[in-house]
């Protein structure tokens, strides 16, 4: 999808920040990644067994023709280009640019992928990864997950839920639940007025391709609206990271922070800031050892002491103005655990990347609500950090 001047200057002063040291290293990392998603259209995976007319689906949703039809087709990647191109890459790698005519005779059991290019106005806002399950269910769960690290989100075909790829619904990946849809094809007539229990975001019961031009109309739309609230999604985390770390001379479009209409009595936070467990060390002690994990346990129980100490001298009548000084302390404290947990266990770093996320959001609302919601984070992460300690 083609950004507009806003989004534009948006990544470049991202990229930008990214470039220096404005941001955290931790943070770089989806800085990068959100960079990644803006630099190109969303993926759209289309996945399901081979006799699902995969490309028949394909075509219908781009009104071309461009995607062909056969037994043992690999996996193809169908994109915007200036012209018609067909790619295909060979199972030792080689990629080679050939004519339709010689495609159509090529035996696509040799081949690993193809990659096929069209100027389509459609395609400027996604791609298609056109994915055929084959083979038992392990087999179809492997191409499950490859197509998982390369889609933004999926359309999942079947005829019912009963086929062996139902079978693997409830243990897809979390973002194609999330950013799935299921489409029912050539269903039986009698079938289609079942309901049917699903995980993902919604069902289309398209029937044959070539009768059901409504049903293939919202799908299409449903993945445009999809696709323009994922867009949207990455531009809204990348002012997120300019208003935190790098605030630019002019603001583009981010909402004020709405003041409380009531005043509340400050929470109290003592209950909160449980004592150190027996038996690990406090912090300043732990030289003796070199786990990352516990050296942040360490950090956390002192930056416990220091949140209490906040909370104790706050004035009663001014929460909010004490909330910002409790937030920058609980962002600096798990962005510096973020940064320790980069020499650790995967999980761990893992689970401080995405509580740096959360607190970067909690400390640009700046409420009451969210120094209670940071300080419960602080505490989730080091019960947390103790149960893999002890485990």
């Amino acid at each position: 999808m083609t950004l507009d001047q806003t989004g534009q200057r948006l990544v470049v002063q991202l990229s930008t920040a990214n470039a220096s040291d404005a941001l955290p290293r931790n943070t770089r990392i989806w800085a990068e990644r959100v960079l990644a998603r803006l630099s190109a259209p969303v993926r759209v995976g289309i996945l399901g067994r081979e006799d699902r007319n995969l490309p028949s689906l394909a075509n219908a949703l781009l009104g071309e023709g461009i995607v062909p039809d056969g037994a043992g087709m690999p996996p193809m990647l169908v994109r915007h280009g200036t012209g018609d191109s067909i790619t295909t890459v060979a199972t030792s790698g080689a990629r080679h640019e050939i004519r339709p005519e010689e495609f159509r005779k090529l035996d696509p059991w040799s081949l690993a992928m193809a990659e096929f290019s069209a100027p389509l106005a459609l395609l400027d806002h996604f791609s298609l990864l056109i994915v055929p399950l084959e083979g038992g269910e392990r087999d179809m769960e492997g191409a499950i997950n490859w197509a998982g690290q390369r889609c933004d989100m999926a359309v999942f075909c079947a005829r019912s839920a009963d086929e062996p790829a139902g079978a693997l619904w409830n243990r897809l990946p979390r973002p194609f639940l999330d950013h799935g849809f299921l489409c029912l094809l050539d269903e039986d007539s009698a079938a289609r007025t079942n309901r049917l229990d699903h995980p993902f975001r919604s069902l289309f019961r398209v029937g044959t391709l070539a009768g059901d031009a409504a049903q293939i109309h919202r799908l299409t739309t449903a993945l445009l609206d999809h696709v323009a609230s994922a867009r949207r999604e990455d531009l809204e985390w990348a002012l997120l990271l300019l208003e935190r770390y790098c605030p630019p001379d002019r603001k583009y479009g981010l909402r004020e922070v709405e003041p409380l209409q009531n005043e509340r009595d400050e929470p109290d936070f003592a209950a909160l800031l449980d004592p150190l467990p027996q038996g690990i060390a406090q912090h300043g002690d732990h030289a003796d050892t070199s786990a990352p994990t516990a050296e942040i346990i360490s950090f956390l129980a002192a930056q416990a002491d220091e949140l209490a100490c906040l909370c104790e001298t706050a004035e009663p009548a001014g929460p909010r103005r004490a909330s910002s000084k409790v937030l920058a302390l609980c962002t600096e404290s798990i962005e510096a655990c973020a940064e320790m947990a980069m020499q650790g266990e995967p999980e761990v770093m893992e689970l401080f990347a995405e509580a740096t996320d959360l607190v970067v959001l909690m400390q640009i609302e700046s409420t009451t609500e969210a120094m209670t919601d940071a300080i419960a984070l602080m505490l989730q992460l080091r019960h947390e950090c103790e149960s893999r300690l002890c485990a």
